[in-house]
């Protein structure tokens, strides 16, 4: 083992989350939620890592 230890996809989304200026893991999945008769929309797969967005005042 080199000593470097590397982060699990779980801890990297947890940190992108931090960095991104959350508060909490709960500010970012109600941002998240969204009305199911509003937006039917299928969403793709998701096949990488993608960035988490900056937080914006509401």
């Amino acid at each position: 083992m080199s000593g470097i230890e590397e982060c699990t996809p779980a801890e990297q989304l947890l940190a992108s989350i931090a960095r991104a200026g959350y508060a909490s893991i709960d500010e970012f999945i109600a941002r998240l939620r969204a009305d199911p008769f509003a937006d039917t929309m299928e969403l793709p797969a998701v096949t990488e890592f993608w960035a988490v967005p900056a937080r914006q005042a509401s």
